[in-house]
């Protein structure tokens, strides 16, 4: 994989994160992605892992704006953004164990999401996903609002999941700032999700 030549914003964000130190970037390992693979209970998709093994983790920057994407719902196209795209595996594992599991200080609050997506960050918030059901393994969703609900309720369900790429890699291409994605997609300034 070569980020640099996929989206050279996203790699630009990856090297002034890499370049900080171990206070911004932490290298992902073959051992810590088979965590992942036996919490989910399945393969990562390829691209996907290698991603992880060669660069571990990516997060805009002030410098390089690209936290925006197009996200399609069921009620049409609006845009979404992150700030922590995709953590290191290391924080992926925790986010496995924080979002597929029941809180454990409150009961009322059972798993965010299903094992058969993947959170890509931790934010309490929303998270980028892969999907690992199999008629539509490796597509990225976006989850906007994963702070209390129980997957599965009327608060949170597939409704609230919206579609963003087919791959991980198509994924990193789309990402950009804000102007640059409501333009390509003529989506409305300031109408996150």
């Amino acid at each position: 994989m070569d980020l640099q030549a996929i989206n050279p914003i996203v790699y630009n964000a990856w090297l002034q994160r890499k370049n900080g130190g171990s206070r911004y970037y932490t290298p992902s390992t073959i051992e810590q992605l088979q965590q992942i693979e036996d919490r989910v209970g399945c393969h990562l998709p390829a691209d996907f892992t290698e991603f992880m093994l060669k660069y571990s983790c990516v997060a805009p920057t002030p410098k390089n704006k690209c936290s925006c994407f197009k996200v399609d719902y069921v009620t049409g196209a609006k845009l979404g953004m992150i700030w922590g795209l995709v953590d290191c595996a290391k924080s992926i594992i925790d986010a496995t164990a924080f979002y597929h599991e029941t809180s454990p200080y409150n009961d009322e609050i059972g798993p965010r999401l299903p094992k058969s997506l993947l959170p890509l960050t931790r934010s309490e918030e929303a998270a980028l996903l892969i999907d690992l059901r199999p008629e539509s393994f490796g597509n990225i969703l976006y989850h906007p609002d994963l702070t209390y609900y129980t997957f599965g309720t009327d608060l949170n369900d597939w409704w609230r999941v919206g579609y963003v790429a087919p791959t991980f890699t198509d994924m990193l291409k789309e990402l950009n700032t804000e102007e640059v994605i409501c333009q390509r997609y003529n989506l409305q300034l300031g109408n996150y999700d």
